[in-house]
């Protein structure tokens, strides 16, 4: 039988309130509570035994002692009232949930909620549309199993003025907690609103909002410890300098680790000053086992996600990146050659994202800036699948090892006139090649800027071992920024083992489509003909070559069965000859001879190289025929016996 009764009542007066009375009698009784009750000493609540809270009811409890709950559904009372005071312990045996105010709507009584659900085994605080204001040489220390959960945007916890000395909140060696639905405002001294550190486990902060601050959340691993497995989703950041930071530059060891963290759906944005968000995202430690997905990064004074010298395992992935005053994403090794201290950017995945109206490059992966060998490139990299429009320098700017990138669309980027920009960059360094590298499938149309030298795709000094395949590069009249693109693919002087094939480059002036130095090692097509023997005196002229598509020509060679020695008075001329559709035309691609001044020596199946081909006349369009031309001079001259031709080109 539940009975309800006031201590006055049943004990008459004088008025006693003794809890421990309470805790001392049978049955399932409900008191209710109109008064502060007389300090409480070491009690426990029976299961049984409720407690109304009215008026100015509530429990003191006395310093040194513990009032024990079986758990907070014991305890009625309205969820802003204050019904616990005194400097003693408060614990629930049995999780569950309880109200701030119960506790008082303070920063003391936040954390005096905190602790008496976790001295129980954990629960959740709930906390209502309130302002908490926490001193700045105070941190609400975060519990294992405890959520805290408010009502959202008036749900404050806030920084009281002045230069902090710790972080608003602090989850130090926590495992399996949350954050919910609070909203924080914090200043700008090197602290986070809310810190993550020590060998936490398990840490959830969804659906909260930051505004202003160094950081909103920060990943503090100190060495030796991991944070690992925690969710950051769907929450809002603005005007914060660092919104996301995992790691810090004070840590270099590899000891110190965070991994298993993912961030998803967040937005990350400043609305109020744009150089005030350095970083939207920010990577600086032994950071593993990232994913970056679906979040919504605009307007940082530097860069949208930045992994410096970090980050392995990272997939990066249907991110929405614009506005940014630097690159949106950006990857760079740090300078230190021992990966003992640094991990290098491996094993990353840059997929899906959208990076539109950064001052500089879209996606930016680089070398660090040693001029040593060992230079720690980042590699094992896939950038996939991106729209990557609008950025004034590059689209993408890449050094490193063992890159693919494929299928990305680069649209209307190097729009600035501060210099001459490709859309697709990829370079090297003299002490140490960018190679392995595949570029295949991407569209890339009207990049450029007017007045400006612009490419489609670039491949500059220092690259090795590449694949160009199947990209499709255009200046399109259909789409806006027409006409600024000025050439389609661009190889310099010292790349090396170049694969070339299958892509197609359209609007482009002659010679402009592709252009390489005489010095690149380009391979592309290939066919060979057989030109059979030609008398040593006489002349003659072979159809060897009918163009399906446009392209150019790189490099020709000869192999005869027998030798030609070099003379000046008796010796042959050989040539390959565009003669457009028709057969009408006669312009020199190729020209050698044998003369002993200035020409060449042809050894027994030997390759001789027929030279460089014409910069104008090397390249041909659809349907012209090239044809092997032999001209004899002197009265002996020189014999082509059972001779081949083998023709190098890129069409596009």
């Amino acid at each position: 039988m539940m009975v309800d009764y006031d201590y006055e009542m049943l004990y008459g007066s004088p008025y006693n309130n003794n809890v421990s009375t309470l805790a001392g009698t049978t049955g399932e009784l409900t008191t209710v509570v109109d008064r502060t009750s007389n300090g409480i000493n070491t009690t426990t609540l029976g299961a049984d035994k409720y407690a109304q809270f009215v008026d100015e009811g509530d429990f003191s409890v006395n310093s040194g002692n513990t009032l024990i709950i079986q758990r907070p559904g014991q305890l009625i009372a309205p969820p802003r009232k204050k019904i616990i005071t005194g400097s003693g312990a408060v614990v629930f045996e049995e999780g569950s949930t309880v109200h701030l105010g119960w506790f008082g709507l303070d920063s003391t009584g936040l954390q005096a909620a905190i602790d008496a659900v976790s001295n129980g085994g954990g629960g959740t605080v709930l906390v209502p549309e309130v302002e908490l204001s926490i001193a700045t040489n105070v941190a609400i220390n975060c519990q294992s199993n405890v959520n805290l959960k408010g009502e959202g945007r008036n749900s404050v916890i806030k920084s009281a003025p002045g230069t902090r000395t710790k972080p608003l909140f602090e989850v130090d060696d926590v495992t399996d907690m949350s954050i919910e639905q609070l909203h924080f405002e914090s200043t700008t001294n090197a602290h986070g609103s809310i810190e993550i550190k020590g060998t936490s486990n398990s840490i959830t902060i969804r659906d909260c909002s930051f505004d202003t601050g160094y950081s909103g959340v920060w990943f503090r691993a100190e060495s030796g410890a991991t944070v690992k497995n925690c969710l950051i989703f769907n929450n809002h950041f603005n005007d914060i300098i660092l919104p996301l930071y995992l790691g810090e530059s004070t840590e270099l060891t590899t000891a110190a680790k965070i991994k298993g963290i993912r961030i998803l759906d967040n937005i990350i944005e400043n609305t109020n000053d744009p150089t005030k968000t350095f970083v939207g995202i920010y990577i600086h430690q032994s950071v593993t086992d990232l994913l970056v997905q679906g979040n919504i990064i605009r307007g940082c004074g530097n860069y949208g996600i930045e992994l410096n010298s970090s980050g392995e395992g990272v997939s990066i992935v249907g991110n929405t990146i614009v506005n940014t005053g630097i690159h949106g994403i950006w990857i760079k090794p740090n300078d230190d050659e021992n990966e003992n201290i640094w991990i290098k950017p491996k094993q990353l995945v840059i997929s899906g994202n959208i990076v539109n109206g950064s001052t500089q490059d879209g996606i930016h992966i680089e070398r660090n800036s040693t001029t040593s060998s060992a230079y720690n490139p980042p590699y094992l990299i896939i950038v996939s699948d991106n729209q990557i429009v609008g950025n004034a320098y590059r689209g993408i700017w890449c050094q490193g090892s063992h890159i693919t990138i494929t299928r990305n669309h680069l649209h209307y980027n190097c729009t600035s006139t501060a210099g001459h920009y490709s859309a697709l960059f990829v370079s090297g360094h003299s002490v140490e090649y960018s190679e392995y590298i595949s570029i295949t499938e991407n569209h890339v149309v009207n990049n450029g800027a007017s007045g400006k030298t612009n490419i489609g795709i670039t491949l500059s000094n220092y690259v090795r071992y590449a694949n160009v395949l199947g990209n499709q590069v255009s200046d399109d009249q259909q789409l806006p920024n027409k006409d600024n693109q000025t050439y389609g693919l661009w190889f310099d002087q010292y790349t090396d083992e170049i694969v070339v094939k299958n892509n197609r480059c359209e609007g482009f002036a002659t010679g402009q489509a592709i252009y390489a130095h005489s010095s690149a090692d380009i391979i592309g097509e290939t066919v060979v003909c057989r030109l059979g023997s030609v008398e040593a005196t006489t002349d003659d002229e072979l159809p060897v070559f009918r163009a399906a598509s446009m392209g150019c020509f790189l490099h020709a060679y000869l192999i005869n069965q027998a030798d030609i020695t070099q003379s000046d008075t008796e010796y042959i001329e050989l040539e390959l000859l565009n003669k457009g559709t028709n057969g009408s035309g006669s312009a020199q691609v190729f020209d050698i001879d044998t003369k002993a001044t200035g020409g060449v020596a042809i050894t027994a199946f030997g390759n001789t190289s027929m030279g460089t081909p014409d910069s104008t006349n090397k390249y041909f369009i659809e349907d012209e025929t090239v044809s092997f031309k032999k001209t004899s001079y002197g009265t002996t001259s020189r014999a082509l016996s059972h001779a081949m031709l083998r023709l190098d080109y890129l069409t596009f």
